[in-house]
């Protein structure tokens, strides 16, 4: 599938949308033709009508078209996006119990409401304290990477990220998108004072805004990751796969 963002990006440098506004100027020509007005008049007509649809038309296309999104095969698929559960039993228990532990205190809360591990679960993080730098030596994602936990394979994306402007924001923003209309949460790293943090994407807004919980002590909820994500200029981000 082809990511909303990247289309949105193509529009304005498509070919066939520029045939498309010349064929639309050609027929409004045709049907102003049998005007009953003076040929000043109807050619007034015409140029304002051309004027109009070469600002009207891109945006009445990105706002039905791109309501939806295209497949390769061309079919138009809605895009509805629902929050993501939060078990309250889970929000209530969990917790970060290292002060660098925040990685697997992530992964810990997505297998948790995924109903994989118990509220109380907690042997990641201990593993992780007692393995100075992770398991692999590194401090990120790249620790969990292929790993398969209680039928959850995961898998690191962009670690760690090269930011900057040449990083693939549109295409990071599209895997989110994806991964939420498949139900599957989303941990996302984001910068904090003093340091990083995980959350874990649950909801995409209609404004194209991610919705996040985290937990240290207290629950932490925030609805701007998209744009911290653009501040920063890229980060990376945890998936995952059910295999059983």
């Amino acid at each position: 599938m082809l990511g909303i963002e990247k289309w949105r990006t193509a529009l304005p440098r498509s070919r066939w949308f520029h045939y498309s506004l010349w064929i639309i100027d050609l027929v409004l020509g045709v049907l102003e033709l049998f005007l009953p007005f003076p040929f000043w008049a109807r050619l007034l007509v015409w140029l304002v009508s051309v004027i109009g649809n070469h600002i009207v038309t891109p945006k009445i296309f990105e706002k039905k078209v791109f309501e939806g999104r295209l497949s390769f095969h061309g079919e138009l698929l809605a895009r509805h996006f629902t929050a993501l559960p939060l078990d309250p039993n889970v929000l209530a228990v969990h917790t970060q119990i290292g002060d660098l532990s925040c990685v697997p205190m992530a992964v810990e809360f997505v297998l948790k409401l995924l109903g994989r591990v118990p509220p109380n679960f907690f042997a990641l993080q201990q593993d992780w304290i007692n393995r100075s730098g992770g398991a692999l030596e590194f401090n990120d994602f790249r620790v969990f990477n292929g790993q398969i936990l209680y039928g959850v394979r995961f898998r690191s994306n962009y670690t760690p990220p090269v930011r900057g402007g040449g990083f693939p924001l549109e295409e990071l923003f599209s895997i989110v998108d994806d991964e939420l209309l498949a139900r599957r949460y989303v941990i996302v790293s984001l910068t904090v004072p003093g340091g990083w943090h995980n959350y874990i994407i649950y909801n995409r807004l209609p404004n194209a805004e991610y919705e996040a919980v985290t937990k240290a002590q207290h629950p932490e909820h925030i609805a701007n990751v998209r744009q911290r994500v653009i501040d920063m200029e890229g980060t990376d981000i945890l998936t995952y796969e059910l295999i059983n």
